[in-house]
């Protein structure tokens, strides 16, 4: 669970959203805590038509502490 000074503080981290096309980020934005545990929002920009990739990353530089996770995004 990630909160502004949780067990993991999301004060020190940085949240941010990408759409990737084939390995290229096409669209980025940084994601705001969104007042619940884990839940956070941003606004990306909506690319052409085609398939993509919906890449969340969570960094915390100071403690080495990274992760990401992706999903498939088909845009119509």
């Amino acid at each position: 669970p990630t909160e502004p000074g949780g067990l993991w503080d999301s004060n020190k981290m940085r949240l941010v959203a990408q759409v990737v096309r084939q390995g290229k980020v096409e669209s980025e934005t940084v994601l705001a805590y969104a007042g619940e545990t884990s839940t956070y929002n941003g606004t990306l920009r909506a690319p052409a038509a085609g398939a993509y990739e919906l890449r969340l990353v969570a960094s915390d530089p100071a403690n080495a502490n990274f992760g990401m996770n992706s999903r498939k995004l088909m845009v119509r």
